[in-house]
């Protein structure tokens, strides 16, 4: 086998996380010049790519690996690496390199080469995916009423849905979105905040699934913004008792969800905030957007006020 096939064999190893196929291509003092310093031993560079592999492994679902080997000197080569880092419906594609030195048919050293701004980048994704909004879906919803907020965070965390049991389901427009979990395995860790849009959420009244989710996520420090008919499943929890808040119910409806309200403060706005509960009416969802954007800490009162404007047809630009 020539050198530069074994580098190709050790790089196909690395890739699919195979180490100890790895492993047969270094050699015994084989040294390895990392992100964190200086290794030295097959056993300790081996363990040093395993916990590469295995970093993150919490908030990531797959990263598929790729690598090109090229010759550059005798015995001498660089691998070029590139991870395409997959957390739910967002990517992030990650380059580096590894300069190898073959001595005697082996991998005699490893010397890590981070491209520019390649690090900085992996780090921001890393820190945007590790936060979680969750989108509550059920059949009937009215999506838009949360999609401007949905499109004014993704830039900064992971968006998740979820639905009674996990399935598709079908809008009010008629339309079918997916769902990443079900009511009973809805994400717990990292959840920063909750959506929950108009329609009618009749059908999970009684759904204690849901409102024991909802309930702890809000009691572990999650904002919670629900929209029209959305506030209905927040007092379904619990979570309006001793709280101001509004929503999009005409009179007609004031008998049958007086008990859905109680211990509440109903106000007739717009939108109202109180604490980590944001809730509207449904011809605010604009506001509703911009506000849970701003109440997260993703938009400063400058960059609120100019999304504001633009949504609103008053500006041609948010910048």
């Amino acid at each position: 086998m020539s050198a530069q096939e074994m580098v190709r064999q050790f790089a196909i190893a690395l890739d699919n996380n195979d180490f100890e196929a790895a492993g047969v291509h270094l050699a015994q003092g084989c040294r390895y010049d990392s992100p964190r310093g200086v290794l030295v031993g097959r056993d300790a560079v081996l363990g040093s790519y395993a916990a590469a592999a295995g970093s993150k492994r919490d908030v990531v679902d797959r990263v598929v690996n790729r690598s090109n080997v090229v010759e550059r000197g005798e015995n001498r080569f660089a691998i070029g690496y590139t991870d395409r880092v997959h957390a739910g419906r967002l990517v992030h594609t990650y380059r580096c390199e590894q300069h190898i030195v073959v001595c005697d048919g082996q991998v005699n050293s490893v010397t890590h080469v981070e491209i520019d701004g390649e690090r900085p980048a992996l780090e921001a994704f890393f820190s945007r995916i590790s936060k979680r909004v969750v989108v509550v879906v059920y059949p009937g919803c009215v999506l838009y009423e949360v999609m401007l907020a949905v499109e004014l965070i993704g830039e900064h965390v992971r968006i998740e849905m979820i639905s009674p049991e996990g399935e598709p389901v079908t809008l009010a427009t008629g339309f079918t979105v997916g769902a990443d979990a079900s009511f009973a395995g809805a994400p717990r860790a990292n959840v920063v905040g909750v959506l929950i849009p108009g329609g009618d959420p009749g059908d999970l009244i009684g759904n204690t699934k849901m409102s024991t989710w909802l309930r702890q996520t809000y009691e572990a420090g999650a904002s919670v913004g629900a929209i029209c008919a959305g506030p209905l499943l927040l007092g379904e929890a619990g979570l309006l008792r001793g709280r101001k808040f509004t929503h999009g119910y005409g009179s007609m409806y004031a008998d049958k969800l007086a008990p859905f309200w109680a211990g509440a403060q109903y106000v007739d706005a717009a939108i109202v905030q109180d604490g980590r509960l944001l809730t509207a009416q449904p011809q605010a969802h604009v506001a509703f957007g911009v506000r849970f954007a701003e109440r997260l800490g993703l938009l400063d009162t400058n960059s609120a006020a100019r999304a504001l404007a633009f949504y609103r047809g008053e500006s041609k630009s948010r910048r």
